[in-house]
C-alpha cells in the first residue's frame, strides 16, 4: 500500500499547488479586468479568455485532489443511512462503471489533441498568442488521469476495507 500512499502524496501536491498557484492569478485577473473596465473604459475580452483559461487549469488539476479529500459531490442525504460496507460496494461499482470508462475515454480522445497542439506550436487566443495552448489542451486528459490515479487509490482501499485488510476509506478524508 505504500504505492498508494505516494501516488495519493503526489495527486495532493499537484492539486495544492495549482490551488495556490492559481487561485492568485484568477484573481489578480478579475480584479485587473474589472479595473480596466471600470476606471479605464479598456476592452476586457483578452482578460475575460485568460480567465476562463486559468479556470479551467486550475479545475483540471484539483479534481483528482477533491476526490481523494471528499471535497467533490455526493448524495449526502442517503450517505448516512449507508453501512460502511455497503458505501464501499458503492464507491467501487462508481469507479469501476462510471470513473474508469470515463477516464479511458477521455484519455483516448483527449491526448491525441495535446500532442497536436503540442507538435504544431498551436497559439493560444489570449496572452497575444502565446505558443503555450498544449498546456491548456493537455490540462484535460491529465487532470483526467490524476482524477483516474486516485480512483484507483480509493478503489484498492476500498477493496482492502470489504476484504478486512485496511480501514474504511472513507475516514481518510
Amino acid at each position: 500500500m505504500r504505492w498508494i500512499d505516494r501516488t495519493e502524496f503526489a495527486i495532493r501536491l499537484i492539486g495544492v499547488t495549482a490551488a495556490a498557484v492559481l487561485l492568485p492569478l484568477l484573481m489578480i485577473v478579475r480584479v485587473l479586468e474589472i479595473s480596466l473596465r471600470t476606471f479605464v473604459n479598456v476592452p476586457t475580452s483578452l482578460y475575460n479568455a485568460m480567465e476562463r483559461e486559468l479556470f479551467v487549469l486550475l479545475i483540471f488539476l484539483i479534481v483528482g485532489w477533491a476526490y481523494l479529500v471528499g471535497a467533490h459531490v455526493r448524495v449526502d442525504i442517503l450517505r448516512p443511512a449507508i453501512s460502511a460496507r455497503r458505501r464501499a460496494w458503492i464507491e467501487c461499482a462508481g469507479i469501476v462503471f462510471f470513473l474508469l470508462p470515463l477516464v479511458v475515454i477521455t484519455m483516448v480522445y483527449g491526448v491525441h489533441p495535446a500532442i497536436s497542439a503540442f507538435d504544431h506550436g498551436e497559439r493560444s487566443a489570449v496572452f497575444f498568442g502565446a505558443p503555450l495552448r498544449w498546456v491548456i489542451v493537455g490540462a484535460l486528459p491529465f487532470g483526467i488521469g490524476l482524477l483516474g490515479l486516485a480512483g484507483i487509490c480509493r478503489l484498492v482501499r476500498s477493496i482492502a476495507f470489504l476484504r478486512g485488510r485496511g480501514p474504511d476509506p472513507e475516514s481518510a478524508e
